[in-house]
């Protein structure tokens, strides 16, 4: 069974370097996910992101979207997934990968993000 992948967007909070929003594309490409989104600034050089995307996931940084706030960017999503390595009293409620991925099988009807933090 094909995932379905159009509803999946990868967010990038504040990325600090252009080629890490190359190697998410080439990513996401490799997964399907054909849709990011990063937050923060729009100012990163295109031939820097293309090196470590690779030629075969120019269509995705084509359709990346940039966005000021986390706020702007969660607009449209129904259902958003934050990562992260720390453990902490104020994060949560947490959700082992294989849960979240059961219940994003569920809702593939409604469109959801991934969201990464600062790298």
């Amino acid at each position: 069974m094909k995932a379905k992948t159009k509803n999946i967007s990868i967010v990038l909070y504040k990325p600090k370097y252009a080629g890490n929003i190359g190697l998410v594309a080439r990513a996401a490409k490799n997964m399907g996910i054909s849709n990011i989104v990063v937050v923060g600034t729009a100012d990163f050089e295109r031939e820097a992101m293309q090196q470590r995307s690779t030629h075969l996931a120019s269509d995705v940084l084509d359709q990346i979207q940039y966005f000021g706030s986390i706020e702007e960017a969660r607009g449209s999503f129904n259902y958003i997934v934050g990562t992260t390595a720390r453990l902490g009293k104020a994060r949560g409620p947490f959700i082992a990968p294989h849960a979240v991925a059961k219940d994003i099988a569920d809702i593939f009807d409604v469109s959801f993000e991934i969201f990464l933090g600062r790298k």
